[in-house]
């Protein structure tokens, strides 16, 4: 199990549009009242200011950032996720909570954007769907509507 360290992460600007859903790190090497170390908060903060831009659940989530790969590789083994995939996020919608790879989202690998990685995970909730091929381009679409918001007022989008 998860050593979890609720660290208020407080970081107003980005927290007030998902306040009402609980974000929190974890560790299997974070002793209790320990402080979550520095990369870590970066990635909440991060989560934090990408799940305000882009549509989310308003209340009632728990997402929770897994602060280093040891932990990760610990909670995909646990959850039978072994496959040879490479796993920056996972949800659990029916019991309403989403985990990061917290360190791919401050070191993220080639072609996988931090941008992408929550917005896809968000993109599971929003749509309560399991479905990666639309999921993804759900996740896709936002992150490009992002980057570029003169696509979204000139109609609809090529994908």
């Amino acid at each position: 199990m998860l050593r979890s360290s609720t660290a208020l992460l407080l970081f107003m600007c980005s927290l007030s549009a998902v306040a009402q859903n609980e974000i929190s790190a974890s560790s299997l090497f974070l002793k209790p009242g320990e402080p979550v170390p520095q990369e870590c908060q970066q990635a909440a903060q991060l989560f934090a200011h990408l799940a305000a831009i882009y549509p989310h659940p308003k209340s009632g989530w728990h997402f929770v950032i897994v602060c280093d790969d040891n932990s990760w590789d610990a909670v995909m083994q646990k959850m039978g996720l072994v496959d040879g995939l490479t796993h920056y996020g996972e949800t659990e919608i029916d019991r309403r909570i989403t985990l990061f790879r917290g360190r791919k989202l401050i070191h993220p690998d080639t072609g996988v954007s931090p941008e992408f990685i929550v917005a896809h995970e968000l993109a599971h909730i929003m749509l309560h769907s399991r479905n990666e091929q639309i999921v993804d381009l759900t996740a896709r679409k936002w992150v490009e509507n992002f980057r570029n918001p003169i696509v979204q007022s000139k109609g609809p989008s090529n994908y």
